[in-house]
């Protein structure tokens, strides 16, 4: 979907962990269709994420799981409040 429609997505939310891909993986080609695209990748403890990793990537937030809906809110309204700073 998003490579016909790359800015038709504002806001990405992926998990670290999926078949096929990393989230990691999938916000690199994300951003490169959408540079502006915000992302928000979901986490448990891995190793392999760390904060230099995801700012080099261009992932603005993080999330480990699990976490409490209301976190994951915060940082989606967060998200849609810089969404809205840009217009």
């Amino acid at each position: 979907f998003m490579k016909k429609n790359p800015h038709a997505i504002d806001i990405l939310i992926t998990d670290q962990t999926m078949p096929g891909m990393t989230g990691i993986e999938l916000a690199k080609e994300a951003l490169l269709l959408q540079k502006n695209l915000l992302v928000i990748l979901c986490t448990g403890f891995s190793t392999m994420v760390n904060p230099e990793l995801i700012t080099s990537v261009g992932i603005h937030e993080s999330i480990t799981k699990p976490y409490e809906i209301k976190n994951i809110s915060r940082l989606i309204r967060t998200m849609v409040d810089k969404i809205k700073d840009r217009q």
